[in-house]
């Protein structure tokens, strides 16, 4: 079997779960358990949907598109015309940070070009960026509630990754000052990037400040160094997925010889990365870096990487596909969540697995 069979049975198995208003069912954001809107799940079975009709032409996956990309340009998920409402949990941003807003962009920025003449995708993504304040001295984007109260920068780094990730590819439709803010965040990203010895990712940003501020940083991470590391193993795959989309539009920036991300880099296809995925609850189950780690080597390393990428994609399959429903909900807290990230393979090459 191919990798695009597969998808192509996820998305004929999930055509029966779209409502009539366009969503699909949400889960709870994986271990986090934060109930979630239908924003999510929506998106991703959107760009699920994407690729079976461009692998078919099949009709009923390009109405599902239309459909969910409908029900994603509601203003009603996004009560101030800026962010869309992502999470209700107490205690919690209903952005969902960063990375709630980037769900929906990168569904309707991929799905605009099929979008209906009475719908503006790439208006709403753009209304969603702009509404973000860039922090010219932080190098960073702030949260933003649906409400439009302005919160603090997200702290996670993948966020900010894949936030810049989603302008880029924004910019190329909308002008000049997005690509600004992401040139200027992809220069900085070197002072971002911080790496345990072995060249793993910390999750955790370190924001630049007096040396006070900078112990203070060291203490509050030696202090919760177990649920940190886990994170950031959890999480690695997930980073350096954002990075290879950034190296798809910037190839040439110089982050890329760097030797911070070449050790990054090479992490990620070391054995302890591998060994250390293992029952990881941010890993296979929730972050399907079966997927992440096969588009990065598809993208750093090519064709040359193909038998490792089968390995990474067979093994993401084998414990979490089920073989009669054809949906990725196997051996997971959040079914719903992990059967829609198979989007995530969408991005690769036909494997024969």
């Amino acid at each position: 079997m191919k990798l695009y069979d597969i998808l192509t049975h996820s998305a004929e198995a999930a055509l029966r779960l779209q409502r009539a208003d366009g969503s699909l069912p949400p889960g709870h954001n994986g271990p986090y358990q934060d109930p979630e809107t239908p924003v999510r799940t929506t998106a991703h079975w959107l760009l699920t949907f994407l690729k079976a009709y461009q692998i078919t032409q099949a009709a009923p996956y390009l109405q599902a598109v239309q459909n969910a990309l409908r029900y994603l340009c509601q203003p009603e998920l996004r009560p101030a015309g800026g962010t869309f409402v992502c999470r209700s949990k107490a205690g919690k941003d209903a952005c969902n940070g960063l990375i709630g807003q980037v769900r929906a962009l990168e569904a309707l920025i991929a799905g605009a070009p099929y979008a209906p003449d009475d719908i503006k995708p790439l208006a709403v993504a753009e209304a969603v960026f702009r509404a973000h304040p860039y922090d010219q001295a932080l190098h960073l984007w702030q949260r933003v509630e649906p409400d439009g109260q302005v919160l603090s920068v997200s702290m996670a780094f993948n966020q900010q990754l894949w936030f810049a990730a989603m302008g880029a590819l924004l910019a190329a439709h909308m002008g000049a000052s997005i690509q600004q803010q992401v040139s200027d965040f992809m220069d900085a990203v070197p002072n971002h990037l911080q790496l345990y010895p072995s060249g793993l990712v910390y999750h955790r940003l370190k924001l630049p400040g007096s040396a006070l501020q900078a112990l203070k940083w060291h203490l509050i991470e030696r202090r919760h160094a177990a649920d940190r590391k886990e994170r950031a193993v959890g999480y690695h795959a997930f980073t350096l997925y954002a990075f290879a989309l950034l190296k798809q539009q910037y190839p040439q920036h110089p982050i890329w010889e760097s030797p911070a991300f070449q050790k990054a880099l090479a992490h990620t296809r070391s054995q302890a990365y591998e060994q250390s995925v293992a029952g990881n609850k941010y890993g296979y189950a929730y972050n399907p870096l079966g997927f992440e780690v096969a588009f990065v080597l598809e993208v750093f390393g090519g064709e040359s990487t193909r038998s490792e990428q089968v390995r990474w994609v067979q093994r993401q399959l084998k414990d979490h596909l089920n073989a009669q429903t054809h949906r990725m909900t196997e051996h997971t807290s959040d079914p719903e969540t992990l059967a829609s990230r198979l989007y995530e393979a969408a991005s690769l090459s036909n494997l024969a697995l």
